[in-house]
């Protein structure tokens, strides 16, 4: 028996939220109405900022360059050691292979930020 796969993806994402804020202003009533529209637009705005933003490379959306966890992203690309990251920062080596292994997607206002730049 064949497997069966739900894929999704950041403008397949954007365009239903979209598409619940029409829900909402249709058949939500009024008192709760503009609470899940603005709700849907926000989620629509990140959405189209991380598809716009992401380019070809995820990567450019999953890095908050304000974080400790970035900085060491970026040493740990440019091939410095694991345990030299550590000691840097201040935190154990499993902390480093932990934000490595989990990187964070950027903020909407670090989204709009980096939309907003023209480079």
């Amino acid at each position: 028996m064949p497997e069966k796969w739900l894929r999704l993806d950041e403008i397949e994402n954007a365009i239903d939220n979209l598409e619940m804020v029409q829900h909402f202003l249709e058949h939500i009533p009024s008192d709760l109405k503009w609470k899940w529209t603005i709700i849907s637009l926000h989620q629509a705005l990140y959405g189209f900022l991380i598809c716009a933003l992401q380019g070809t490379d995820a990567r450019q959306t999953v890095y908050d360059k304000t974080k400790d966890s970035v900085r060491a992203i970026g040493f740990y690309a440019h091939d410095i050691p694991v345990d030299v990251i550590a000691d840097a920062f201040g935190v154990s080596s499993d902390k480093v292979k932990r934000w490595l292994a989990e990187p964070h997607l950027i903020s909407i206002h670090e989204a709009l930020q980096r939309a907003r730049n023209p480079s």
